[in-house]
């Protein structure tokens, strides 16, 4: 039967019979109740709020029918920690507050920083995937059939992995919503057009976004942006036709995902 007080005559060890009503409950499942009967391994209640309790997060409930918390007290130079383990890692994943930085920091798959709010509110997520790069060398189609960039691409940073330079391709490592940019310089030695093709899955020449370069003896820089949602291993590429040639001075290629 359930345990609310214990009787120990000339004793006061242990749970001590000296409130005017039940203070702490411990039924015949081992569940404990501060406040009122446990629904749950460890259920502390100021007030009743009428809600079920979900089975996934039964272990230890905080109910109170107004605001309800809890709070980590940690020293003003060191950090509190919430840590989830498992039976590989006793800390797979995690939150930190630092005091002495005053920043928040996330762990996943074991590695903090994975998330970081700085003490002004920033953001920041150093495993973002995201490419820049550039065009390295000058180069031109000199074809009017679209043609795949296979070579000429320059890396500045390449998190996540998303461009190959073996095929060219950048392909997203996880769905979400991502930003593609590109800009490109056309000479001025040739009077011809040119268009530089976002080809998403293998679209080839037949593409839902173009740059086009304009017509004369002149150089022209154009740019494209495109916010686009992508499924994982979703890949891009780059086609171009036209004769005038593409210079790398002045190009830029960024992909990134947004979230």
């Amino acid at each position: 039967m359930p345990l609310s007080k214990v009787n120990r005559p000339g004793l006061n060890t242990g749970i001590a019979d000296s409130s005017d009503a039940t203070a702490i409950t411990i039924d015949s499942s081992e569940r404990v109740g501060i406040g009122a009967a446990p629904a749950a391994k460890l259920h502390v209640q100021t007030s009743a709020v009428n809600s079920s309790i979900d089975n996934v997060a039964d272990d230890f409930v905080i109910e109170n029918n107004g605001a309800s918390g809890m709070t980590v007290l940690s020293a003003n130079n060191d950090s509190g920690f919430i840590l989830f383990g498992d039976n590989d890692y006793n800390a797979a994943a995690g939150i930190r507050y630092e005091h002495a930085n005053s920043a928040m920091s996330f762990r996943v798959n074991s590695a903090w920083d994975r998330l970081r709010i700085d003490s002004a509110g920033r953001v920041t997520m150093p495993q973002q995937p995201t490419f820049h790069g550039h065009f390295n060398a000058v180069f031109g189609a000199n074809s009017s059939i679209g043609n795949r960039i296979t070579a000429h691409i320059a890396t500045v940073q390449n998190v996540g992995n998303m461009f190959n330079s073996s095929n060219t391709r950048w392909t997203v490592p996880v769905a979400g919503q991502y930003l593609f940019h590109v800009t490109v310089m056309k000479s001025g030695n040739n009077t011809a057009a040119g268009h530089l093709d976002l080809s998403f899955n293998g679209q080839g020449a037949n593409v839902e976004y173009r740059v086009r370069m304009s017509e004369g003896a002149t150089y022209d820089q154009p740019s494209m942006t495109v916010v686009r949602n992508m499924a994982a291993n979703d890949y891009m590429e780059l086609y171009y036709y036209g004769t005038p040639n593409i210079h790398s001075e002045h190009s830029s290629i960024v992909v990134r995902l947004l979230g």
